[in-house]
């Protein structure tokens, strides 16, 4: 879904200088461009309410 709105989600982004509500959706947008999907960084960033590791 990351992908297929991207551009819808560059629109949205709040022009603010502090954004700490909601999942990191932008800057998993970010990392696209330069062909990185950093999905760590949104686990971390929903505090645990996407699910739990249970195998590495």
């Amino acid at each position: 879904m990351i992908q297929d709105d991207q551009e819808l989600i560059r629109a949205r982004r709040p022009k603010v200088s502090k954004n700490s509500s909601g999942y990191n959706v932008f800057d998993l947008v970010d990392g696209l461009e330069r062909g990185v999907f950093d999905v760590l960084k949104l686990f971390i960033g929903s505090e645990g309410t996407l699910g739990i590791i249970s195998e590495v």
